[in-house]
């Protein structure tokens, strides 16, 4: 694999060795977070909510936006996970990136 500086081509043969893992373990990652998310249409009316809860993705965002730390969003919604947290920021990622 090549990656192109300035200054030239640059090989990075240990990276490249190691890409296809972690790609795959990037994959897994990301695949567990986002089974964290879901829409119920029975729920919020179809909203993504996280692991089932009446809780929208929506609101962990406009919580964070408005300056509350991870651990203050742990400490006042104890059902709240930190993967929870990491699994509506990666979703909300994926959406705009649509």
């Amino acid at each position: 694999m090549r990656f192109r500086y300035s200054s030239g081509v640059r090989h990075i043969s240990l990276f490249s060795a190691k890409l296809p893992v972690l790609c795959a373990s990037y994959l897994r990652m990301t695949d567990q977070l986002l089974a964290r998310i879901a829409s119920n249409p029975a729920i919020l009316g179809g909203k993504p909510i996280i692991r089932g809860h009446r809780f929208a993705v929506q609101h962990l965002l406009d919580y964070l936006a408005s300056g509350m730390t991870e651990a203050e969003l742990l400490a006042d919604f104890p059902f709240l996970e930190p993967d929870d947290i990491k699994a509506a920021l990666l979703y909300t990622g994926k959406q705009q990136g649509q």
